[in-house]
């Protein structure tokens, strides 16, 4: 009867340690999926002061050496703007004011192409409010289902961030995909599974020792 009581006890004791650390993960994804949100604005925000701070730079070096070496300066600056890259390939491409594509490293038959009429899954022409926004603001920061650069025919979900260089008349961009934004979250969920686990062999051990005693 007592061992009994004790199994019954121990079950318990298990179920309870799962609910609470089923309970914890979820608030810990939750938490971390909103940290990151808040933070994505921000981290976009220094990823794409590096191209934009070089373009203030170079635009010293063209008022410096004369109008002259406009144009090749500014060639200098998209041929080093198509090797920068950071996480996992993730890359800056260039729009100007008109909406025309100065510059993108995957894709360079969009040289000059007019993206105000490109469009995304739901068919909302966002480079139109991302230029209308940058224009006003000297940033954007957009969520939106945009073509996946593995598969033109297949839309994920993707944050594009820019900043809009006046002197040349370019928003700089940059775009992560969501999916991207998720490892912390997943990490989170296996470190509660782990402790979860470990809880349940703690707990196995705890009964084992008492009914040696026992």
């Amino acid at each position: 009867m007592e061992n009994r009581k004790m199994k019954l006890y121990m079950i318990a004791i298990n179920i309870f340690a799962i609910m609470i650390l089923l309970t914890l993960f979820g608030l810990t994804s939750t938490l971390v999926k909103r940290q990151e949100l808040d933070n994505t604005k921000l981290i976009l925000s220094d990823v794409v002061d590096i191209p934009f701070s070089l373009a203030e730079s170079m635009e010293k070096e063209i008022r410096i050496s004369g109008n002259d070496f406009r144009e090749p300066i500014k060639n200098d600056y998209l041929g080093i703007i198509d090797k920068m890259k950071y996480g996992k390939n993730n890359f800056f491409f260039i729009v100007d004011g008109n909406g025309r594509m100065v510059h993108h490293p995957l894709a360079p038959e969009l040289t000059w192409w007019n993206m105000n009429f490109e469009t995304d899954k739901n068919g909302n022409f966002f480079f139109r409010d991302i230029i209308q926004f940058a224009k006003r603001d000297g940033f954007f920061y957009r969520e939106i289902d945009w073509q996946s650069k593995y598969n033109k025919e297949l839309y994920e979900p993707q944050i594009i961030y820019g900043r809009y260089f006046w002197s040349w008349d370019w928003i700089i961009c940059t775009v992560i995909y969501e999916n991207e934004l998720e490892s912390l979250t997943t990490n989170s969920g296996i470190y509660f599974s782990f402790a979860a686990v470990i809880q349940i062999l703690l707990n196995t051990i705890i009964y084992v020792i008492y009914r040696k005693k026992s």
